[in-house]
């Protein structure tokens, strides 16, 4: 009988992938210097940033909600405690404004924020 549900299991098991319009790996630039990679992953209202700073070796998680056009972003893990605002501006391309911006010492005491308050960052898809 085990095998029996194994066999039904094999033939109806289907691939499915959580793909939003946004998901993919971003370039961040900040003042049209190149900061970081990003890895955008989008389910429903709800979106995930993924960052690493190939010079420091430190990455970042952000978690966001939708409002509207805009995404509220808060960093979930990292050696920062930030906050921002991010835009899709067309299906490649968005704009995130940091509104706030604190190290967190704990995890690193020579953290700092690279990225100062108020610094609009330019995401390009590339894949």
């Amino acid at each position: 009988m085990k095998k029996w549900f194994l066999i039904i299991a094999l033939l109806f098991q289907v691939t499915t992938w959580a793909s939003g319009p946004n998901d993919g790996i971003y370039e961040v630039s900040f003042d049209g210097t190149f900061v970081f990679f990003a890895s955008i992953h989008q389910n429903g209202d709800q979106l995930i940033l993924l960052s690493l700073d190939d010079s420091s070796l430190h990455w970042e998680g952000l978690s966001g909600t939708q409002f509207g056009e805009e995404y509220e972003m808060s960093v979930i893990v990292g050696t920062s405690e930030a906050i921002g605002l991010l835009n899709f501006t067309d299906d490649t391309n968005a704009v995130m404004l940091i509104f706030n911006c604190l190290p967190v010492l704990g995890v690193d005491p020579g953290a700092v924020c690279s990225i100062p308050e108020g610094a609009s960052l330019d995401l390009a898809k590339i894949f």
